[in-house]
């Protein structure tokens, strides 16, 4: 209750993430809350769209890694089609690599799964209320690279490969074979 005696609005939340364990570990921990609430929950992006249509949440909590698309490509959509809507990306994935491209196509965050529920919950507090979640460590590392270049400086190293690139070479190392790499990507393995 808001001290004027109104019932006080719960921010509305949504899980996307493919694997089921944390994907309903993450709604009971919202759900717990006395200012959240997690309505639904999706694995893939195609059904992410569609909850955020019917659902329209506050905060997406997003997994990197999904089936039927990237989620980089997910959070610029979305980015586009529902201005309102906040997106924490909650991944396993190398902070210091991914934090800025999707800060670049437009999350509000992100968070490590190695991250204590507590920190979680904060970051989502945090980028409900309007403001940007990243570790300090990301921050540091942002901030020393931003001092170090040089005006006009060309990027060099992974931060010069597009988001395309990058996941194909996440796949590569994790030993997918060019068939499995161009069936995700709904490529020719020709190409």
């Amino acid at each position: 209750m808001t001290p004027n005696g109104q019932a006080s609005r719960k921010s509305c939340v949504i899980v996307v993430e493919d694997h089921p364990v944390l994907r309903e570990g993450l709604m009971q921990l919202i759900c717990r809350q006395p200012d959240l609430a997690c309505t639904s929950s999706a694995d893939n992006t195609p059904d992410a769209k569609r909850l955020v249509e019917q659902c329209k949440p506050d905060l997406m909590l997003l997994d990197l890694r999904l089936k039927g698309g990237d989620a980089l490509d997910l959070i610029k959509t979305l980015r586009v089609e529902h201005p309102h809507l906040k997106v924490l990306v909650l991944s396993q994935y190398d902070e210091l690599i991914y934090a800025e491209r999707a800060l670049r196509a437009g999350a509000s965050g992100y968070i490590m799964k190695e991250n204590a529920t507590e920190e979680v919950l904060r970051a989502v507090r945090k980028v409900l209320a309007g403001e940007l979640y990243f570790s300090e460590k990301v921050a540091a590392a942002v901030v020393q690279r931003s001092l170090r270049e040089k005006p006009g400086a060309s990027h060099v190293g992974l931060e010069r490969l597009s988001d395309r690139e990058l996941e194909i070479f996440q796949l590569i190392a994790a030993s997918y074979s060019t068939r499995e790499i161009a069936e995700q990507f709904q490529l020719s393995p020709k190409t």
